[in-house]
C-alpha cells in the first residue's frame, strides 16, 4: 500500500496558516483526493484537552509546555497520524515538529539538541515529505490577529515571535530542500501555489533506487547545473538537476547537491543550464533534514568534469560574469585560502543567479 504524502504548514501565529490549509484541502479533493487534516495541538481527545490547558492561565513551569506539546504529538502521531498513513492520499498538519524547535527552541531558548532527541523518540520514522512555510512580516501578523479578536498570550509576544521567526529563518537554512516558502499576501494566490507544490512534489519525487541499485559503482553521469550553496560548514557545494546515466534516458536524481571540487572549478565558470558529465561513485548516507534519520543514496568523488553544452548568458549580463579560467583557484594549495576564494566565487555566482534568474533554477 503506498505511504500518504505528510505535508506539514509552519509559520508564526497570524500567518494565515488555517485558511491556507482549507483551501489546500478543498482543492486537493477537487482534484480527487482524499485529504486528511491535522493539528497541533489537539486532533485527539487528550490532544485538545492539552491545547486547552495551554492556552489557559493555570500556573504552571515554564518548561511543562514543551513537555504537554510532545504529550499532544504522541497521542495524535500513534493514534492518528501513523494508523492514517496508507488511507489518505494527503495528510496536512497544522504545526509539527518545527514549531517546537522554533518556539521552545528559538523563542524561550530550551536546548535544540534536547529538544529533537525527544521528538525524534515520538516521529520515529514519520518522514515528512514537504514544508510550507507561510511568512508574514510580524507586522502583517498582528494585525491580522487583532482583526481575529485574538487576545495576546505569552507566544504572541512581539519579541518573542521576532525570536521565532528568526528560529524559522535558520530551520529553513539548514533544511532548504525540504522547506517551500511563501509569501502570504493574496490568500487565494497561496492556495494555489502550495496545491501546484504538493501535486509537483508527489509527482517528481526521485526515490533514487536506481543510484541504490547502483551504490559502490563508479558511474559516467551527465547532469543540468543549477545553482551553487553552500554546506552546513558553510563550505561550497553544486546542486546538479536532472541527473542521468550518459547514454540514459532515466533520471536518476531529479536534484542533488554535491560538494563544488576542484575537479568542477577547472569545468569553468560554470551558470543554470549548462550540461556537464562527469564521473562519481553512487554512495549511500543517512539524511537528517526530513525530520528524522533517513537511509539515502547520493554521489560522491565528483571528478572528470566537463562541460557538454553551455546554456546562454542572459542578455545585459555583467561584464565580469564570463566563462572564467578558474585555474587560478584550482592552483592554491592552502586549503584555508582555496575554500576562501571558492566561497568567493560561489557567492558572486549566486548573487548573478538572484540577479538575472531571479533564484528560480
Amino acid at each position: 500500500m503506498p505511504m500518504s504524502k505528510l505535508i506539514t504548514f509552519e509559520g508564526i501565529d497570524g500567518c494565515g496558516k488555517s485558511s491556507v490549509i482549507e483551501g489546500v484541502k478543498q482543492k486537493l479533493e477537487a482534484k480527487g483526493h482524499n485529504v486528511l487534516v491535522l493539528r497541533e495541538p489537539g486532533t485527539t481527545a487528550i490532544g485538545e484537552s492539552i491545547r486547552e490547558l495551554i492556552k489557559s492561565e493555570t500556573p504552571r513551569h515554564p518548561s511543562t509546555d514543551l513537555y504537554l506539546f510532545l504529550a499532544s504529538r504522541n497521542d495524535m502521531v500513534k493514534q492518528v497520524l501513523v494508523p492514517a498513513s496508507g488511507i489518505y492520499d494527503y495528510i496536512l498538519i497544522d504545526r509539527y515538529t518545527d514549531s517546537t524547535v522554533a518556539y521552545q527552541g528559538y523563542g524561550i531558548g530550551y536546548d535544540i539538541s534536547t529538544i529533537n532527541i525527544l521528538q525524534r523518540a515520538i516521529t520515529k520514522d514519520v518522514r515528512i515529505d514537504r514544508t510550507i512555510y507561510l511568512d508574514v512580516s510580524l507586522e502583517e501578523a498582528e494585525k491580522r490577529r487583532q482583526l481575529r479578536g485574538d487576545a495576546v498570550d505569552k507566544y504572541e509576544d512581539a519579541e518573542f515571535l521576532k525570536r521565532v521567526k528568526e528560529g524559522y529563518e535558520i530551520i529553513i537554512k539548514n533544511e532548504p530542500d525540504r522547506f517551500v516558502v511563501l509569501k502570504n499576501e493574496d490568500l487565494n494566490k497561496t492556495i494555489d501555489t502550495a496545491v501546484r507544490t504538493i501535486i509537483h512534489q508527489t509527482k517528481t519525487d526521485v526515490t533514487r533506487t536506481t543510484l541504490k541499485q547502483h551504490a559502490g559503482k563508479e558511474l559516467t553521469l551527465r547532469a543540468v547545473v543549477a545553482r551553487p550553496g553552500r554546506d552546513k560548514d558553510e563550505l561550497p557545494t553544486l546542486m546538479l538537476k536532472h541527473v542521468k546515466k550518459k547514454h540514459g534516458q532515466k533520471i536518476m536524481a531529479d536534484h542533488i547537491w554535491v560538494p563544488y571540487t576542484r575537479d568542477i572549478v577547472l569545468a569553468g565558470s560554470l551558470i543554470p543550464g549548462d550540461i556537464i558529465e562527469f564521473t562519481a561513485t553512487a554512495t549511500p548516507y543517512v539524511k537528517r533534514h526530513r525530520g528524522q534519520d533517513v537511509d539515502e543514496y547520493g554521489i560522491s568523488d565528483v571528478k572528470d568534469v566537463k562541460l557538454v553544452k553551455a546554456a546562454q548568458f542572459p542578455k545585459d549580463i555583467e561584464e565580469d560574469w564570463t566563462r572564467n579560467d578558474l585555474s587560478y583557484i584550482h592552483s592554491v594549495t592552502q586549503p584555508e585560502l582555496y575554500n576562501e576564494l571558492l566561497s568567493r566565487y560561489v557567492r558572486f555566482v549566486s548573487a548573478m543567479i538572484y540577479k538575472y534568474y531571479n533564484g528560480d533554477v
